[in-house]
């Protein structure tokens, strides 16, 4: 009788997750980040929920290259970093390399790079995504 009931609150719980999965709607991430797309920051919100104010989004950029690493602009400097397909989503590889210009934006520029390290791209609609990670979230745009 014990194992009857956990074969079905294992059967109920596998239903549930695949109707989670089921009800995202609009392209994946996999789709929107498709390779030279320029998406712009938009807001960056802490994990704390604070907001931080984007001095100029053109400055603040992501883009996937063809060979699938993502090229990242932070204001004055150039970044590079791998990302892997996990569960249909982007992540960003959480070693990001980095120029080291000082910028008119420090510490933002520090701050926008060190929130993109590990984080997972989610889609949020065909012209805006959103990435999250342990330091916040980033919402970005095309």
């Amino acid at each position: 009788m014990i194992r009857n009931v956990s074969c079905f609150v294992l059967m109920l719980m596998t239903v549930s997750l695949a109707a989670c999965n089921e009800s995202v709607t609009g392209p994946s991430p996999a789709t929107l980040m498709t390779p030279g797309t320029t998406w712009q920051l938009q807001s960056f919100q802490r994990a704390d929920a604070t907001s931080v104010q984007v001095p100029d989004p053109d400055r603040f950029t992501i883009e996937l290259g063809a060979d699938g690493r993502l090229n990242i602009s932070a204001d004055c400097n150039r970044c590079t970093a791998s990302s892997s397909q996990v569960d249909g989503s982007l992540r960003v590889n959480p070693i990001i390399a980095c120029t080291r210009a000082a910028c008119p934006s420090a510490p933002f520029d520090t701050e926008y790079v060190g929130a993109l390290a590990d984080a997972l791209v989610v889609a949020t609609g065909s012209n805006t995504l959103e990435l999250v990670s342990k330091a916040g979230v980033l919402k970005f745009s095309r």
